[in-house]
């Protein structure tokens, strides 16, 4: 699953060590050092033999929004199909924009999912690793992140 969309600045040098190529590129998954090496395959592929890419990420554009998304769906959210950037919550039709769901950075938004995530699903019932990363990760808001994505993930797997 495609969780993070990543930014990167990239250079391209040659054997000179003069810069070819340059810009921004955004690559997908499930965190930072898979998206770089598919990132730098990608750019490879398309360098001469003697040319370098040298690739650099911009902390500040990481974007949490499929996760988002994919927690957003696990608490009742919908996608309002007339705009499809919205997720509408059933019970009271309040509208949030996909880029404003804070799962990811607030623990006002992240905790009402870790109690669901507990009353949905019992956690006797979950296997010994997912209840260990679960309750492990408590007090670090991107480790609990992580691990409610993950929890959702098995989650809907199990169907």
């Amino acid at each position: 699953m495609n969780i993070y969309r990543y930014e990167f600045e990239y250079k391209v040098y040659n054997s000179n060590g003069l810069e070819v190529d340059k810009g921004i590129e955004t690559s997908k998954g499930y965190d930072e050092v898979r998206a770089e090496n598919y990132l730098r395959t990608r750019l490879e592929e398309g360098c001469q033999s003697d040319e370098e890419v040298e690739l650099k990420l911009i902390p500040s554009f990481v974007k949490y929004t499929d996760a988002n998304k994919l927690i957003a769906e696990f608490m009742g959210y919908g996608k309002d199909e007339k705009e499809n950037i919205h997720w509408i919550d059933t019970d009271d039709t309040y509208g949030v924009a996909s880029e404003d769901l804070k799962y990811h950075s607030s623990w006002d938004w992240l905790m009402p999912v870790v109690r669901k995530c507990l009353d949905v699903y019992h956690i006797e019932q979950m296997n010994d690793d997912i209840h260990f990363q679960f309750y492990d990760s408590l007090g670090d808001i991107k480790l609990t992140y992580l691990a409610v994505v993950e929890f959702i993930d098995e989650y809907n797997s199990k169907g």
